[in-house]
C-alpha cells in the first residue's frame, strides 16, 4: 500500500463506511470523522506511506505506543 493506491481507493472506502454507517441505522447521527486509522504489516511500510504522507501535509503527531510507530 502507497499514497497513490490511497487515494485512489479513498472515495470506495469512503462510500462503503457511508453505507455501513446507514445499515447500523447510525446516519441520523450526522456524525463525522475526525480520523482514519491504517495498519501496516512493517515498519518500512510504515515508514514509506510517513514520508509519502509528509510531502503532502504536516505531520502533527509521531508518537510511539507499545513500542511501534504510531
Amino acid at each position: 500500500m502507497n499514497y497513490q493506491q490511497l487515494q485512489y481507493t479513498w472515495a470506495e472506502f469512503s462510500q462503503r463506511i457511508t453505507a455501513f454507517v446507514t445499515e447500523l441505522g447510525l446516519d441520523s447521527l450526522s456524525l463525522q470523522a475526525d480520523h482514519a486509522a491504517l495498519r501496516v504489516n512493517s515498519n518500512s511500510a510504515a515508514q514509506l506511506l510517513a514520508d509519502e504522507f509528509s510531502q503532502h501535509g504536516e505531520v502533527i503527531s509521531n508518537n510511539m505506543i507499545n513500542g511501534r510507530p504510531f
